[in-house]
């Protein structure tokens, strides 16, 4: 009969639901644990994977910023020297002289620089617009600084300016290659070893 439980009868098998059998519930469980952890890894896996694409998507727009920003800089040297008889400025104070044709602070840094890879330097007043500190991401060139644009023959094989430590050094930061412009501004990344001249 359908409502009785027999003896050694299951009150489900007696039920008409053919009952649980609890070493199949316990092994279901395990299956569901064991897919859940695979998902969970399966996610994880492509989380980093993501996170890695948009880090180096982010590194490639700084390195982006930093060819653009030396080029910008390059061109207001070259614009500096037709201002002053051919001569580009010194390399004492090169900052300083070419703020007026500068377009902001942010120009004069690398984006992929920290406090400890860059110098400071200070100015109080170019032609009326205050600036007082920022980051110097590039150094000038010695073999260029205060000489006469004319005066280099090979002037698309001689740096200018470049991404540099705060000595003045090279600073490979964008996956081992440096931001460069050379004379007849044009820009350009160089590989680790790439001899820039003079500081």
């Amino acid at each position: 009969m359908r409502g009785q439980v027999r003896m050694g009868e299951r009150p489900a098998e007696a039920a008409g639901g053919g009952g649980v059998d609890r070493g199949l519930t316990m092994g279901k469980r395990t299956k569901v644990v064991a897919i859940g952890i695979v998902l969970m890894v399966a996610v994880g896996a492509v989380w980093v994977a993501i996170a890695g694409r948009f880090a180096d998507a982010r590194e490639q727009a700084r390195a982006t910023s930093c060819l653009s920003n030396v080029k910008a800089l390059g061109l207001a040297m070259l614009m500096y020297s037709r201002d002053h008889d051919d001569q580009l400025p010194p390399r004492d104070d090169w900052e300083c002289r070419l703020a007026p044709r500068a377009k902001g602070a942010l120009i004069y840094d690398c984006p992929s620089t920290s406090g400890d890879d860059a110098r400071y330097w200070h100015q109080v007043h170019v032609d009326g617009v205050r600036w007082s500190r920022f980051r110097l991401g590039f150094a000038c060139s010695a073999e260029v600084a205060g000489q006469a644009v004319s005066g280099f023959e090979e002037r698309g094989t001689t740096p200018m300016l470049w991404d540099a430590t705060p000595d003045g050094e090279p600073a490979f930061r964008h996956g081992g290659q440096a931001s460069v412009v050379y004379l007849d501004a044009h820009a350009a990344r160089v590989e680790v070893g790439t001899r820039l001249g003079g500081r």
